[in-house]
């Protein structure tokens, strides 16, 4: 086994995928391209569900699903917003 390269070992590779059951703003934002304060306030007002688990509040996947899917589609220019809102009222 002298002088061997590691990718010719016999050993088979063992690949762990392992799919959460629930997840925290952070992860729910990373996962839907928003921010975590934009998922606390759906759990806030109501629209996403969630579970407390230990002291922490999750929500399944789900239940971010379904709210995902309930979130209206849109097309076309977005409202200006933040400086580029100035003179629009």
């Amino acid at each position: 086994m002298k002088n061997r390269p590691v990718s010719s070992y016999p050993y088979p590779a063992l690949v762990i995928c392992v799919t959460p059951k629930a997840l925290r703003p952070p992860a729910i934002a990373a996962m839907l391209g928003c921010t975590a304060f934009f998922v606390e306030e759906a759990w806030r007002n109501g629209s996403l569900k969630y579970k407390v688990v230990g002291d922490a509040r999750v929500s399944t996947v789900e239940q971010i699903d379904e709210w995902f899917a309930k979130i209206p589609e849109q097309s076309g220019a977005m409202r200006g917003r933040g400086m580029y809102r100035r003179g629009e009222d």
